[in-house]
């Protein structure tokens, strides 16, 4: 099951997934209230994970190289 939700519905989306993985393939949660836990990987593995099951390795490689650009930019 995949479940979508915007605002509120993306942070039910959000908790519904971490509640029931076991029921849930993927979410796309536009706009919800996820806050940082302790132990949660960094961000950039996250998108990695969720852009090499669902993407490609080409998708994976532009974000990977926005991601660089902005640390350039930042530094």
């Amino acid at each position: 099951m995949i479940i979508v939700g915007i605002d509120y519905g993306a942070s039910l989306a959000t908790w519904f997934a971490q509640k029931y993985p076991h029921l849930v393939s993927g979410i796309w949660a536009s706009g919800g209230r996820v806050h940082s836990t302790l132990n949660q990987p960094q961000p950039i593995k996250i998108v990695e994970d969720v852009l090499r099951t669902f993407g490609d390795e080409a998708c994976w490689n532009r974000t990977e190289n926005g991601f660089k650009q902005l640390e350039d930019m930042i530094a």
